[in-house]
C-alpha cells in the first residue's frame, strides 16, 4: 500500500537524519502496526528530542518522552507532546498529541485538538477542537475496516489512520480505527466528501 510506504519512508528517514541510526520494523502488516514500529524506536532511544536545531517552541511547550522532528517544525504556545511522537518537515502545532506519526506540512495549531495514537499523512489541517478518540468504551481491541473487511489491530489503543491532504472542521470527532481516504473533507462525526477514489473506511 503506498501509504503505508510514504509514512515508512518519511520516519525511517527521519530516524536516520536525526537519531542517526537505521532501524528498520520488525514486521509490515497494516497501517497501525506502523504505531508498534515507533513503540520499537521508544525503546530505542532514551527519552529526548532528537530534531535540528531549527525546532522553534513557543511558551509553555511540554515535551514529555522521546519525539523525533523534522525541519522548521514548530510547537506553538501550549503544545503537549506525550512521546513517542514523530513529527515531518515543516509540522505546526499547538495540540496534544500522544504516540503519533505526523507526517510533512501538517497542521493542528489549536490548543484543543488531541490526537492520540494516529498517524497523519502529508498535508492535513486539523481544525479547532477536534478530538482522534483512540479507546473503545469496552475497552476490547480495536478493529479496523479494510476493503469491507474488519481487521482485528490488536490494539487496545489506535486513533486514526489519515491519508494525504485530508482537512478536518472544527469540532470533528473521529472514531477509535477510523481510516480516512485520501483528500477527505471531514465535519463533525463523517465526512462531508471524499477527493480520492478509494472509499472512507470506518
Amino acid at each position: 500500500m503506498a501509504f503505508i510506504d510514504d509514512v515508512l519512508d518519511e520516519c525511517i528517514s527521519l530516524v536516520d537524519r536525526y537519531a542517526n541510526a537505521r532501524i528498520l520494523p520488525k514486521k509490515r502488516g497494516g497501517a497501525w502496526d506502523l504505531l508498534s514500529y515507533l513503540e520499537d524506536l521508544d525503546l530505542a532511544f532514551p527519552p529526548g528530542i532528537y530534531a535540528p536545531c531549527n525546532l522553534k517552541k513557543g511558551r509553555y511547550v511540554c515535551i514529555d518522552g522521546l519525539l523525533i522532528a523534522g525541519e522548521n517544525v514548530c510547537l506553538r504556545d501550549y503544545a503537549y507532546i506525550r512521546g513517542p511522537v514523530i513529527l515531518g518537515d515543516r509540522v505546526q502545532l499547538s495540540a496534544e498529541v500522544k504516540g503519533s506519526i505526523i507526517l510533512s506540512d501538517s497542521f493542528a495549531v489549536h490548543r484543543s485538538i488531541y490526537i492520540g495514537d494516529s498517524i497523519i499523512g502529508r498535508r492535513c489541517n486539523i481544525g479547532a477542537g477536534s478530538q482522534f478518540a483512540n479507546l473503545r468504551f469496552d475497552e476490547e481491541q480495536v478493529k479496523v475496516c479494510v476493503e469491507g473487511v474488519y481487521c482485528d489491530s490488536g490494539r487496545q489503543k489506535l486513533g486514526a489512520i489519515v491519508e494525504h491532504d485530508c482537512k478536518f472542521g472544527v469540532n470533528s470527532s473521529i472514531k477509535p480505527g477510523a481510516y480516512v481516504a485520501r483528500g477527505t473533507r471531514w465535519v463533525g462525526s463523517k465526512p462531508l466528501y471524499e477527493c480520492s477514489s478509494e472509499k472512507i473506511i470506518s
